[in-house]
């Protein structure tokens, strides 16, 4: 956000308009199309530029042209380190129905990751993904770790840092092996990750 703020100058008001994600930008500021579309053009020239024909949300626009990591969990889009974007199609934010055998591991879920943040949205992204039958980050729509990487260091960074520090398992073996451990339920044949004959499979 640093980046970001430092691009903008002392424009609070869209900072904050940058930083929820809620709305679109303009909308947020009460602005229409054309009037924001003519402030960003005369104030902010490069970001203005950056947005050529292509129809991604200013917010992405901007990360993009600053090549700041973000997953916009509103428009579904993912912005690279290098500033590439690509859309995340799978990512599910509005409730959907949930079969009854499965409502109690989607509660323990998504109870894990708000005690360690307060993103509603980003956590019933993660949540949901959980629930299907492939990779987390598959499931989620994303090409690759990285965008489920980004979402918990962004919103969940105590799971994010204690699963880095246990050795970067992968995402939904990382959580429910929390749940597991917060029941003490053994569910590894080894005492250790390191001494386990599976370890390339949670892991790499």
């Amino acid at each position: 956000m640093d980046a970001i703020a430092k691009y903008i100058g002392d424009n609070e008001l869209l900072l904050e308009a940058l930083t929820q994600t809620i709305v679109p930008v303009r909308k947020h500021l009460g602005w229409s199309k054309e009037y924001f579309s003519k402030y960003i053009k005369d104030n902010y020239p490069e970001w203005y530029a950056h947005k050529g024909d292509t129809k991604y949300c200013w917010g992405i626009i901007l990360r993009s042209y600053l090549k700041v990591p973000y997953v916009c969990t509103r428009c579904k889009h993912v912005v690279r380190a290098d500033g590439s974007v690509y859309k995340a199609s799978k990512l599910q934010i509005v409730d959907k129905d949930i079969t009854e055998d499965r409502q109690e591991e989607f509660d323990d879920v998504y109870e894990l990751l708000m005690s360690a943040g307060d993103n509603e949205v980003a956590a019933k992204a993660i949540t949901y993904g959980t629930l299907g039958s492939n990779h987390l980050y598959s499931d989620m729509g994303f090409e690759n770790r990285e965008g489920v990487s980004f979402l918990m260091s962004e919103y969940f960074p105590s799971l994010y840092l204690e699963n880095i520090a246990r050795g970067n398992m992968k995402w939904k073996k990382f959580l429910y092996k929390k749940l597991c451990d917060a029941e003490e339920i053994q569910i590894c044949r080894s005492p250790t990750c390191e001494a386990c004959d599976n370890y390339k499979e949670c892991f790499q």
